[in-house]
C-alpha cells in the first residue's frame, strides 16, 4: 500500500518521466506568456491578486487520499483506483482510446474520446497507473470516461489531504488554479481584524472563562461518496428547518432560552471562542487537514468556514449601518401638514386596519423630520399598501410639494392611477399620468405641466426618470415593487446625481456594500457604477430643481442637497433574516393585517393529466357569472416559447369553451393593447383571461375568483403567491388551481405543498428563501451588487444575529477596526463583486 505524503506533484496528474499529455512542458521563453494568459483567465473570475485568490474557495473536494478496489466501486460514485494496464487500443478511426486496467479484484475500462499520441505511449500494457473518475456501469462495461490519471510506481505516495476543486472558466485548468491559489496563500500576510478576544469582549464575554466546544470524532465519509457542495442539503425538510448541526463542528442554532446582553445564545458564544484566525481558516478550507468532517466542510459548517462567513456578514452589516449613519446627515424637507391626509381619510368608504394606522403614523413621523425618509413598506397581497401611499402623498401635497409614484409595469402603474385619481382629485389634488405608451405630444404636455408645478402627484413607469422630466418641488418619491427596479433607477427618481447630491451608499450598494479606498470609509463611501451612469447623463430627474439644489441660506447646509423622501413598497414579504442582512440600511414598516371580510382562497393541486376536467370546471365557473384567469408560465428566458404557449392555450380554451368570452394578455403586446384587454376584463366583457405573469402584481378585479396556473411546478413560491393574490379580492369564495406536470421534482413538490398549506405571505417568503436563496426575493436590489458569496441565510441565520450585534459594538467601541475590516473585504469592490 502506498504511503501518504503531502500533495507534492499534484494528485491526478501524470507523474514520473512523462509529462501530462494535456499540458506540454513549457519552454523557458513561453513561461511568462503562459502566466499572462493565466492572468487573463483569472481576471474572468474576478481574481486580480493574492487577496482575491485566497477568497476563491473550493466548490467541492475529491478524495485522492485512498485507493478503492475496483470490485468495490459503485455506479455513479467518484473514486480513485490503481491498477496495471492490461490492454490499450485506438478505435473509431483513431478517435477514441480505450485502456483496460486491473488491480487483481476486477478489471476496469478507461475511455478517452479525445487524446494525445503521448497518452498511447504512456498507457502501454504493464504500466501501473492511478486514475480518478466517476464509475459508469452498462451492459457491456464498467468504465470511467476521461478520468484524471498519472503513471506511478509501487511506492508513489498518496496525498494526505483532500484535493480542492474550484469554480473555473474554460481554459483554466484545476492544476493551474490550485498553483496560483497556493502561491497566494504562501504570500498572504493577513492579520486578524476580528480576533476572537475582540469578538467576545464586544459581546460581553471573558474569553478565558469560555468552555471549549466539545470535540466529536468526525465520521469518515464512505468510499466513493459524492462530495459536491449541496446548498439544498442545508435546507432540508418540508418544514424548512435548517440542516441538523454536526456535533462539535457545526454552528449550533439559537436555543429556546437566549443568553447574553445581545441575544446571542451561549452555544454560539462557545463557537466564537473556538473559531480559528482568518488566515488559518482560509488555509484549512483550501487544504483540509486529515480527519476533517467532510460533510460539515461541504456544507460550510466547520469552524473554519464559519470564520469566513462571519467576517463577510460583519463587513456587510458594518457597511449597511455606516450607510444608514451617513444618510442621517443628509438633508430632507420636513413635511408636517397632515390636513390633506385627514381629508382623504374622511372620504374613504372603509376604515384603516390597526396595522395600516400604525404604518401611516410611522411614515408621517419620518416625513416630519429634516432628514430624507428611506423606508420600505412591506405588506402581503391585498393588505392595503396603495391607500398608505396615497396618504403619504397627501402629506407632501398638503405641505405644498409634489409627489410621484413609479411602478415597474404599465398595468400596475395604470391601476395605481385609476385608484388614486378618484380618491385625490375630488380633494383638489392634480394627478398626472406618464408612461412610455403615451404619444410624444401627450408626454410633452404632461412634462410641461409637471415643470410648471401644475401636477401635484405624478404616476407612471420608468418614463418618470427620463432627463426631460423636471420636478420643481418634488418632496416624496414612492416606488412600488421596488425589487423590480435597478439601483440607478431608484436613485434617479430621487434626483441623486453624484455631482450635486450626497451619495446614498445603502441604496447605491444594493445590499449596502460601501465603495471607497482604504481609510476613507469614515468620510465618504463613494458611488457605484449605477451612480456614475446617472452622473454621465443617463437617467435621472433633471438637476436645478427646488428640491435637489444646495441650500445657500445655511452655512451648515452649504453644498448639501435637499433630497426627496423615499417610500419603497413590496408585496413580497421579506423574512427577518433577509431583512437584517440586505435591508439593514432601511427603516421597515410592515402591514401584517388584512382588511376584514376578505375570504381565504382555496388552493387545489391537480396533475396535468386532469387538465380537460379543469377546463370543463372553468366553463361551469364562468357560467355562474364569475370571471377567471388562466396563467401560462415563463419558460427560462425563451419569451417566444412562452408566448406561443399562451397563444395556443387561448385558442384551445376558446375552442373547448365556445360560450366563454376569452382574452389574451402578455408582455409582447403593446401597452395600448394590454390596456384595452385589461379594461375589457375589468368591465366584465371578458370571462376568461389567458395571461403570462404580466398580471402577477397590481391587477385588481374583484369579480375574478378563479385562478388556474399551468405548469405551477415552474414557478417560485413568491410568484405563485402573488398570482394567487389576483383572486380573493371580492366577497365570493375564490379558488386557485395549481396544474402541475406529474411527477414534480422534490423542490417543486415542496413548493406546491407549501402553497396548499398556507396563505401567510411571510411563511411563504421564508420557505422561498430556504428553497431558492435570496436572489428572487431581492430582485434588482442586487443590481450593481452581489449576493453573499459565502453566507447562506437559511443555514447561517444564527451568525446573522451575531454579525448584527458585532457591527453595532464595533461602530460604537472600535471604529479603527471598522475601517480595517471594510478595507479588507470591500476594497477594489468591482473585482470583489465579479468573483
Amino acid at each position: 500500500m502506498p504511503k501518504k505524503t503531502a500533495r507534492g506533484g499534484g494528485a491526478g496528474e501524470p507523474a514520473g518521466p512523462t509529462p501530462k499529455p494535456a499540458e506540454s512542458t513549457p519552454k523557458k521563453g513561453r513561461v511568462q506568456g503562459g502566466r499572462r494568459s493565466a492572468a487573463g483567465l483569472l481576471a474572468k473570475l474576478g481574481l486580480h491578486g493574492p487577496d482575491d485568490l485566497v477568497l476563491h474557495l473550493p466548490l467541492r473536494y475529491e478524495d485522492e487520499t485512498r485507493l478503492v478496489p475496483m470490485a468495490s466501486l459503485v455506479h455513479g460514485a467518484s473514486a480513485q483506483i490503481q491498477g496495471t494496464v492490461t490492454r490499450a487500443e485506438v478505435t473509431r478511426g483513431r478517435r477514441m482510446l480505450q485502456v483496460w486496467v486491473s488491480d487483481g479484484t476486477d478489471e476496469l475500462q478507461l475511455r478517452f474520446l479525445h487524446f494525445y499520441p503521448s497518452q498511447l505511449v504512456q498507457l502501454q500494457p504493464g504500466r501501473l497507473i492511478r486514475a480518478f473518475g466517476e464509475l459508469r456501469v452498462s451492459l457491456f462495461a464498467r468504465e470511467m470516461v476521461h478520468p484524471r490519471y498519472r503513471v506511478v510506481s509501487e511506492d508513489t505516495p498518496l496525498p494526505d489531504r483532500l484535493t480542492p476543486i474550484y469554480p473555473t472558466v474554460a481554459g483554466l485548468g484545476q492544476g493551474t488554479l490550485r498553483r496560483e491559489i497556493d502561491r497566494a496563500l504562501a504570500e498572504c500576510r493577513w492579520q486578524d481584524t476580528l480576533p476572537t478576544t475582540l469578538l467576545l469582549r464586544l459581546l460581553g464575554e471573558d474569553v478565558h472563562a469560555m468552555p471549549a466546544v466539545p470535540a466529536t470524532p468526525p465520521a469518515p465519509s464512505p468510499a466513493g461518496a459524492p462530495l459536491a457542495m449541496s446548498r439544498a442539503s442545508a435546507r432540508r425538510g418540508a418544514s424548512g428547518a435548517p440542516a441538523t448541526a454536526h456535533a462539535g463542528t457545526a454552528v449550533p442554532g439559537r436555543g429556546a432560552s437566549e443568553g447574553g446582553p445581545y441575544g446571542v445564545s451561549p452555544m454560539v458564544r462557545r463557537l466564537l471562542a473556538s473559531l480559528p484566525s482568518l488566515p488559518d481558516a482560509l488555509r484549512e478550507i483550501h487544504h483540509p487537514p486529515p480527519g476533517t468532517d467532510l460533510q460539515a466542510l461541504l456544507e460550510r459548517e466547520t469552524p473554519a468556514c464559519q470564520r469566513v462567513i462571519l467576517e463577510e456578514l460583519v463587513a456587510q452589516q458594518l457597511s449597511l449601518k455606516r450607510a444608514r449613519a451617513l444618510r442621517a446627515g443628509q438633508r430632507g424637507e420636513p413635511l408636517r401638514d397632515r390636513g390633506g391626509e385627514q381629508k382623504l381619510l374622511a372620504t374613504l368608504p372603509f376604515a384603516l386596519t390597526g396595522a395600516q394606522e400604525r404604518v401611516r403614523n410611522e411614515i408621517a413621523a419620518d416625513l416630519a423630520r429634516p432628514q430624507p425618509m428611506n423606508r420600505l413598506l412591506q405588506g402581503d397581497v391585498g393588505s392595503g399598501k396603495t391607500v398608505i401611499a396615497a396618504l403619504a402623498a397627501m402629506v407632501a401635497v398638503g405641505s405644498g410639494r409634489q409627489a410621484t409614484l413609479m411602478a415597474p409595469t404599465e398595468i400596475l402603474a395604470r391601476q395605481h392611477y385609476e385608484r388614486l385619481q378618484p380618491w385625490l382629485e375630488p380633494l383638489g389634488v392634480r394627478v398626472g399620468w406618464l408612461a412610455g405608451s403615451l404619444s410624444a405630444g401627450a408626454k410633452r404636455q404632461i412634462r410641461q405641466a409637471v415643470a410648471a408645478g401644475e401636477v401635484d402627484v405624478l404616476i407612471g413607469t420608468h418614463a418618470l426618470i427620463e432627463d426631460s422630466v423636471v420636478f420643481p418641488r418634488l418632496a416624496l418619491a414612492i416606488v412600488d415593487e421596488q425589487h423590480r427596479f435597478g439601483v440607478a433607477q431608484r436613485l434617479a427618481l430621487r434626483g441623486e446625481r453624484p455631482e450635486t447630491a450626497l451619495p446614498v451608499t445603502g441604496d447605491a450598494g444594493g445590499q449596502g456594500i460601501a465603495v471607497s479606498g482604504p481609510g476613507t470609509h469614515a468620510r465618504n463611501q463613494g458611488t457605484t457604477a449605477g451612480d456614475q451612469r446617472i452622473a454621465a447623463g443617463g437617467q435621472g430627474i433633471a438637476a436645478g430643481t427646488t428640491v435637489g439644489t444646495p441650500d445657500a441660506g445655511s452655512a451648515q447646509g452649504a453644498g448639501q442637497t435637499i433630497l426627496p423622501h423615499q417610500l419603497m413598497m413590496t408585496a413580497t414579504p421579506i423574512p427577518r433574516t433577509l431583512a437584517m442582512t440586505f435591508y439593514a440600511d432601511l427603516d421597515v414598516s410592515v402591514i401584517d393585517e388584512l382588511p376584514p371580510g376578505r375570504q381565504p382562497v382555496t388552493t387545489k393541486l391537480i396533475a396535468d393529466g386532469r387538465r380537460e376536467q379543469v377546463v370543463e370546471n372553468v366553463g361551469r365557473w364562468v357560467a355562474d357569472g364569475k370571471q377567471a384567469y388562466w396563467v401560462c408560465p415563463l419558460v427560462e428566458e425563451s419569451e417566444a416559447l412562452d408566448l406561443q404557449n399562451a397563444i395556443d392555450t387561448q385558442a384551445q380554451l376558446a375552442e373547448a369553451l365556445p360560450q366563454v368570452r376569452t382574452g389574451l394578455v402578455h408582455g409582447r403586446m403593446s401597452a395600448s393593447d394590454k390596456d384595452a384587454v385589461m379594461t375589457a376584463f375589468k368591465a366584465g366583457d371578458i370571462d376568461l383571461l389567458v395571461a403570462t405573469t404580466v398580471i402577477e402584481v397590481g391587477v385588481d378585479v374583484p369579480n375574478a375568483s378563479l385562478m388556474v396556473i399551468e405548469h405551477a411546478e415552474r414557478f417560485g413560491l413568491s410568484q405563485l403567491h402573488q398570482l394567487r393574490g389576483r383572486v380573493g379580492r371580492g366577497t365570493a369564495q375564490s379558488l386557485c388551481v395549481l396544474l402541475y406536470r406529474h411527477p414534480p421534482g422534490q423542490i417543486a413538490r415542496e413548493r406546491l405543498a407549501t402553497m396548499r398549506a398556507t396563505q401567510d405571505g411571510f411563511e411563504i417568503a421564508r420557505r422561498d428563501l430556504e428553497l431558492r436563496g435570496p436572489g428572487e426575493l431581492l430582485g434588482a436590489r442586487q443590481s450593481g451588487a452581489m449576493l453573499l458569496r459565502f453566507a447562506d441565510l437559511g443555514r447561517d441565520a444564527p451568525l446573522v444575529d451575531v454579525a448584527h450585534a458585532l457591527a453595532d459594538r464595533l461602530l460604537a467601541d472600535a471604529p479603527e477596526v471598522v475601517d480595517a475590516h471594510l478595507d479588507r473585504w470591500l476594497r477594489r469592490r468591482e473585482r470583489y463583486l465579479d468573483a
